[in-house]
């Protein structure tokens, strides 16, 4: 339980940082936390809030436009594309 409340925590943390777009260049360089991400959404005992968190962390990963090739290598687009539609 302790487990999940750190993991919002930081999602929540990562959501707010990324509304700076200077921070977004700098966080979507970091490959392995955004592999990290994309780990949470197949863990077994996630809690729907942090689903939505994460995927409003790739969105706003997304909307810089230096991201896009990142996030497209690891498979992150695909996710968000169902998500949208």
């Amino acid at each position: 339980l302790l487990s999940l409340a750190i993991t919002q925590h930081a999602l929540v943390t990562l959501y707010n940082v990324l509304s700076i777009e200077a921070y977004c260049s700098i966080i979507g360089l970091k490959k392995p936390l955004i592999v990290a991400l994309m780990d949470l959404l197949g863990a077994p005992d996630i809690i729907t809030r942090s689903i939505k968190d994460v995927f409003k962390t790739f969105f706003d990963l997304a909307l810089y436009l230096l991201n896009y090739t990142t996030l497209v290598e690891l498979g992150v687009m695909s996710p968000l594309f169902v998500l949208v539609v």
